[in-house]
């Protein structure tokens, strides 16, 4: 069965961040406490990545998961030196062979 290239991506990206949300959430827990979103997400990224984050109803966990790929690993990038770089460096690009 041929699958399009274009819906591999689509359900990987889907597959990134499910895996990726629960992640980014322990370690901002971690690392801000009870300030994990105002610190850790919404301090580090732009108003219009929060545009799907703005229903009063919504927890802040809710809100974490309405984030989209892209904001995702713009939070990774934002935390980098004081949460991810720790965890993360020794698995970077660089050594994942060919």
């Amino acid at each position: 069965m041929f699958i399009e290239p274009s819906e591999k991506v689509r359900v990987g990206l889907i597959l990134l961040k499910r895996a990726m949300a629960g992640y980014i959430l322990k370690e901002l827990k971690k690392e801000y406490g009870t300030r994990w979103w105002e610190d850790g997400v919404k301090g580090k990224l732009r108003p219009e990545d929060l545009k799907n984050t703005v229903e009063p109803s919504d927890t802040i966990y809710d809100k974490l998961h309405k984030l989209d790929s892209n904001a995702l690993i713009n939070v990774v990038i934002g935390n980098w030196d004081d949460v991810f770089e720790k965890l993360l460096k020794s698995h970077t690009l660089e050594r994942i062979p060919n």
